[in-house]
């Protein structure tokens, strides 16, 4: 059980920790609302269960030992990082009124896309599954999975309203320029430290 509950507590502080994907669900709880938000927060928690399966599987091991795939999966998630950081620096400068908005589904997509090629999730979730199978419960990295996944979908749809208040948005609308620079700096920042990450592996 102590296995289980150190589990679900890295877990949660890695999840609540102000990543891209946290970041964004911010973001977007602020300039468009709860139901926008919200939808991208479900798509980041299915890209989180496909890493959470591909673990539980063996598949991170296998891409683990096969660097291509891991230089490639850290590529194309830099360029994905870099792109979302431009689309945040462009809002800065856009009126709210001429900003588009996406439909209901591009918002889960676009949150499936971003947290699918985070390479960071591939390593929480290496974790998370090396924590289970270090447990002598039966089914314990099973218990991991649903446990860890389940307080996922709460810290993140917990973002999605909590920022979705009038208080963070009327903050928003005050420091729109402000959040959109800062977010736009931090998943710039982030995706150019992927790709580093991803050259330094080929040289």
């Amino acid at each position: 059980m102590k296995t289980l509950a150190l589990a679900y507590l890295t877990y949660g502080i890695a999840v609540a920790a102000p990543g891209p994907s946290v970041l964004a669900i911010m973001a977007l709880a602020m300039r468009e609302g709860r139901r926008p938000a919200v939808l991208f927060a479900l798509g980041v928690m299915l890209g989180s269960t496909i890493w959470a399966m591909a673990s539980a599987l063996g598949l991170s091991l296998l891409l683990a030992k096969a660097p291509a795939w891991e230089i490639g999966i850290r590529l194309v998630g830099g360029a994905y990082l870099c792109w979302m950081g431009i689309q945040a620096y462009r809002a800065a400068f856009t009126a709210p009124s001429q900003t588009p908005s996406l439909s209901r589904d591009r918002y889960f997509w676009t949150g499936l896309g971003l947290h699918i090629t985070n390479p960071k999730a591939m390593l929480v979730w290496s974790t998370m599954v090396s924590m289970g199978l270090s447990s002598s419960l039966p089914n314990a990295v099973w218990l991991v999975v649903v446990g860890c996944l389940a307080l996922g979908v709460l810290i993140c749809v917990g973002y999605a309203w909590a920022f979705s208040l009038d208080w963070a948005r009327a903050a928003y609308a005050r420091f729109r320029k402000q959040i959109q620079l800062g977010v736009a700096l931090v998943l710039f920042a982030m995706g150019l430290y992927f790709i580093q990450l991803a050259i330094a592996e080929v040289y």
